[in-house]
């Protein structure tokens, strides 16, 4: 038991530590000045994927730039309260070894989030 519980601990600050360094990044890198990531999806047909604009989203949201994290990608932004929950229920455990419980998954919620998902793909590339 003393293992799994380490373990356990072990992968939430392995997510934490993610979660700071990433965020981190966004903050002091410019995706508009250095290109960070590249789109397959968009270099081949030239078309946005739903993820694109995601790092400019996220790097203006962290600037408290709204209006621009809107413009840039209003998808990436919905996942932010799931990522949030994400981080705090892992700060928790990792610090009180509390464990919160888990965002509830079922097929209705994943057929919505893609839904969703290709929705805002196909939309914005109309």
């Amino acid at each position: 038991m003393q293992d799994i519980t380490f373990q356990k601990r072990l992968t939430s600050g392995f997510i934490l530590l993610t979660f700071l360094c990433g965020g981190i990044f966004l903050y002091y890198f410019d995706p508009d000045k250095i290109p960070i990531t590249v789109c397959a999806f968009k270099a081949v047909t030239g078309k946005l994927c739903p993820g694109c604009g995601g790092t400019h989203s996220l790097h203006y949201f962290l600037h408290l730039e709204f209006s621009k994290a809107v413009k840039s990608n209003i998808l990436v932004l919905l996942t932010i309260p799931i990522f949030g929950y994400v981080f705090i229920k892992n700060f928790i455990f990792l610090i009180k070894g509390r464990i919160l419980p888990e965002i509830p998954l079922n097929k209705y919620i994943l057929l919505f989030a893609t839904s969703l998902m290709l929705f805002f793909w196909i939309s914005r590339n109309i």
